[in-house]
């Protein structure tokens, strides 16, 4: 691999614009670290700029019109002659010099301009840095002022020329960042249709020449569009590169492409493919087209896909095919994506000043949109290192060849943008990456601390806001009243975001002891798993599965430092000042650690995240972690440095009982599998009758399945269905029903766990009506409700949870969470994670009344000590402990584990039929 790619230490500067053209803009700026903000300079005024406007529209009109001139023979364009002078490539370079002189006079060679620059300048962590990005982020308020900042020239700011290793950028969305290197990379290449006279053997060519550095390259031609949705959801890829046309819509929150002849496509249908494409990997999106910054949002901000490179405006062939050579050339020698981009706007402009058929301001167009905190995306090269993937004298040739295409513009923009009648056609090409490698360059990778977060990094990206944003980056300069009044008004916003409260509660605790000697700290944290998008298929639940684990975790800590109503009208209210005292002058702090990982049958990261808490020598406790597997390898860690460790959902037996045991430090809320299992059987009175089941060979279906077992006719099941599993969603739900039906049995058993509980659940729809399915814990979900509520209904769907609101008798915690999230319909998972953080907090407030120091060591003496009782979910005193660590249910009279099953919910109609879970009625 080049040493350039080993040099980036992922530092970048970001400028994000507020105000108005007329009036001024004002402009914050930071630089950051590993998207740790580490230097900032906030408001800076610059000056008005009234005629940008105005002058900008000059230029693309004139722009527009050189472009169409040279592709007249071509396109056969109807644009009268006496639009088309001799002068139009004069008129474009004299309104390009016009705009450039404007920004010069105006900006860049301001006072301001010069502050920024030198305040840039100045910091060193920028020259030890490789590449650094320079991103511009635009909030003004107004989208047709945020599109007209987007499509300026920002590379003509002199910073840029005094910075060879920066690179502008547009900011288009923030999300969680994913492993930066591509590795072994493999081809999808689209050829759409040539509509036009389009000739796409350039593009074939330049991208068939990666098979030099050991590319493995699929091709199809003007696909149908399902069968491109198909094979992009279906097949994972690396890079996928489109040519053909496309069109951004005005506003630039849209765009269509042309995959056949007559045939536009719009983005919108392809969405949910390239969203799971970019679950599965995709990072980095190539449009080498005109007016692409539309298609960059849409992708950027709902496939999430992390980078996407265009061209702003319409784009002459000769530019779009030069720039396409140059790019593939620098990146695919190991070079970072924004200096390769560098370096091939850099040879763009040999052609903007050649004497014949020159291209003005062809450097201007390209551009990379990015997620700001996406670390930069570059290309690991195998070993030995081949040559660089395009040989200088076959380039050569194939320019020579296709000479005859230089005078052709392939363009298309939008009528309501450039207030033109006619259509100019694009070329698009995207280029899409696998999932993350687990094997990752330390100088940017992704680690396990870009996975955690006490205030200062954004992990639940479902739940976004400007405000938000604000917070977070208060936050992470430690400046505590910024944080707290712009988390206060994100929550004005969106009161139902739990990460948002923790935080807030966090800037709580941290402006309070920073204030105040006498009050304390204490460090906890939250160990879940959160997936990248809420709405990918495999993913929808466990984004839900996060925010239930947090409310628990939200209310307990929002009730200890400060009390439900004083936060609820601080929100509702930005002008009420809020004071908070805590608990005996004491606050909890959560850090949230997010121990999802790409595979979900690996649990390397929630050893990882352990390691990094016990860095911090005061964390005291652990809320977490999902999964038994994540329990099992982190409760280890945790122990050995005696910190308490209280799942809520970790339920696996030998977690707490026989050999295998965890240690002391080892608590849970939950009922165990052992409990849970023998309460399902009992319910169903499964005695003497036949069971088969489907699981997973993980560590939770495993334990269930055994404790299930153990009561049945010589503890064997009558039929297993294949295992299913992350990696096999070839498992048939059909099949396996039939299966189960021909071997006679009267229950079939659902235990997958919660990553693949989506390929279990379809064989409801086949399931023989006198065979009753039986669920544990992890099939309680909405999506059973949603997609097959008549089902389990009609079959007399059984499933074990701990916990279930009972309309009848309302608890305080339903009360107060309804109040601060401003929802209802909890869970036994927010009910199970409440309880966790009760138990801990009650424990805390104990050896504060005695004095005592805050230790783990000193908690757990508390949580196993015969006496405690903390007050939960379903009473005062209703949260206690075994010897083992288990949940004591005794005198819970059933309050805590029971049988729920399917109805039709009340406001169901023939219409729009609704279910709803009910506690089981004897």
């Amino acid at each position: 691999m080049s040493d350039i790619s080993s040099q980036n230490k992922n530092v970048s500067v970001i400028l994000s614009f507020t105000g108005t053209a007329d009036r001024g803009f004002s402009v914050d700026i930071r630089i950051s670290e590993n998207a740790i903000p580490i230097y900032q300079l906030n408001g800076q005024k610059i000056p008005d700029a009234p005629e940008l406007e105005s002058l900008y529209s000059e230029w693309q009109k004139h722009h527009l019109i050189q472009g169409r001139s040279i592709s007249r023979l071509n396109r056969a364009m109807d644009i009268p002659d006496a639009v088309i002078g001799y002068s139009s490539v004069d008129h474009c370079l004299s309104s390009a010099d016009n705009l450039v002189s404007y920004l010069e006079k105006n900006w860049f060679g301001s006072d301001k301009f010069l502050l920024l620059k030198e305040w840039i300048r100045s910091r060193v962590v920028l020259k030890d840095d490789n590449s650094v990005p320079v991103f511009f982020e635009f909030r003004t308020g107004s989208r047709d002022q945020d599109i007209l900042l987007r499509r300026l020239p920002w590379s003509s700011w002199n910073l840029f020329r005094e910075l060879p290793n920066t690179e502008p950028v547009l900011g288009i969305t923030i999300g969680k960042p994913v492993d930066p290197l591509l590795k072994d990379i493999k081809v999808l290449l689209v050829l759409g249709s040539d509509e036009g006279g389009l000739d796409l053997s350039a593009d074939e060519y330049f991208v068939s020449e990666l098979s030099k550095i050991g590319a493995r390259i699929q091709r199809l031609s003007c696909p149908e569009p399902e069968e491109l949705y198909s094979e992009i959801k279906r097949n994972p890829y690396d890079v996928l590169f489109f040519a053909g046309h496309s069109l951004s819509e005005a506003d630039q929150r849209d765009g269509t492409v042309l995959l056949k002849p007559d045939t536009p496509v719009p983005i919108d249908p392809l969405i949910d493919s390239l969203r799971i494409a970019s679950k599965n990997g995709l990072k980095l999106a190539i449009f080498n087209s005109c007016d692409g910054l539309g298609l960059a949002d849409t992708l950027l901000s709902n496939a999430k896909i992390p980078s996407v490179l265009v061209f702003r405006e319409p784009v002459p062939d000769e530019v779009a095919r030069k720039f396409l050579q140059c790019f593939l050339e620098e990146f695919s020698s190991g070079k970072p994506l924004f200096l390769s981009v560098r370096e091939a706007r850099n040879r763009l402009r040999f052609l903007e000043f050649r004497a014949e058929n020159p291209l003005p301001s062809a450097s201007w167009l390209p551009i990379v949109c990015q997620n700001s905190s996406q670390p930069e995306i570059f290309l690991q090269l195998p070993a030995p290192a081949d040559p660089v993937p395009t040989d200088v004298q076959e380039s050569a040739s194939v320019n020579s060849q296709l000479l005859s295409l230089s005078q052709r513009w392939i363009a298309r923009s939008s009528a309501a943008a450039f207030i033109l009648a006619s259509l100019v056609f694009v070329t698009l090409r995207l280029r899409q990456s696998r999932s993350p490698t687990q094997t990752q360059t330390p100088s940017v990778s992704v680690v396990s601390d870009d996975f955690m977060s006490a205030g200062n990094r954004l992990l639940l990206t479902s739940e976004t806001n400007v405000a938000k944003v604000r917070g977070i980056e208060a936050y992470a300069n430690q400046d505590w009243e910024g944080a707290i009044a712009a988390f206060r008004e994100s929550l004005n916003l969106e009161q139902n975001d739990p990460e948002a409260w923790i935080y807030l509660n966090n800037a709580i605790a941290e402006k309070n002891t920073a204030l105040d000697s006498d009050s304390t700290i204490v460090k906890l944290a939250i160990a879940i798993s959160i997936p990248e998008d809420e709405d990918d298929p495999d993913g929808e639940d466990e984004q839900g599965l996060a925010k239930e684990l947090m409310r628990g975790v939200a209310l307990r800590q929002a009730e200890f430092n400060c009390g439900i109503d004083s936060l609820i009208n601080s929100v509702s209210s930005a002008s009420d000042s809020l004071n908070c005292e805590g608990t005996q002058s004491s606050f909890v702090h959560f850090t949230i650690a997010d121990d999802q990982v790409p595979d979900k049958e690996s649990v390397t990261r929630a050893g990882e995240i352990a390691r990094t808490l016990m860095a911090e020598n005061e964390m005291v406790a652990i809320v977490g972690h999902f999964s038994s597997g994540l329990c099992e390898e982190a409760g280890e860690i945790y122990g050995k440095n005696r910190i308490v460790m209280i799942s809520p959902t970790c339920t696996a037996t030998g977690l707490t009982l026989g050999d295998q045991a965890l240690n002391s430090y080892f608590f849970r809320t939950v009922p165990n599998d052992a409990v849970a299992a023998q309460t399902l059987f009992e319910e169903v009175s499964a005695v003497g009758q036949q069971v088969a089941v489907i699981y997973d060979d993980n560590t939770y279906s495993k334990s269930f399945k055994e404790s299930f077992g153990e009561g049945l006719i010589d503890q064997d099941y009558i039929y297993e269905c294949s295992p299913i599993s992350s990696d096999l969603p070839a498992f048939d739900p059909e099949q396996c029903a039939a299966e189960v039906a021909q071997s006679n049995a009267d229950f079939l058993l659902l235990i997958p766990p919660s990553s693949v509980r989506t390929y279990a659940l379809p064989v409801l729809n086949y399931l023989d009506s006198d065979i009753i399915p039986l669920g544990s814990d992890s099939v309680y979900n909405s999506e059973v409700i949603e997609k097959y509520g008549e089902e389990a209904s009609e079959l007399g769907l059984q499933i074990y949870i701990s916990w279930l609101p009972d309309p009848n008798n309302v608890t305080p915690f339903e009360e107060n969470a309804k109040q601060l999230f401003s929802t209802d319909g909890f869970n036994w998972r927010t009910q199970s994670s409440y309880d966790a953080t009760s138990a801990i907090v009650h424990g805390i407030q104990r050896l504060l009344e005695s004095g005592d120091e805050i230790t783990g060591a000193s908690l757990q003496g508390r949580l196993s000590n015969p006496r405690f009782a903390a007050d939960g979910v379903v009473g005062e005193n209703s949260v206690k402990f075994d010897r083992n660590g288990d949940r004591d249910l005794r005198d819970l009279d059933g309050q805590i584990g029971m049988i729920v099953q399917v109805e039709e919910a009340p406001n169901s109609t023939p219409e729009k039929p609704r279910y709803m879970f009910v506690r089981s009625v004897d």
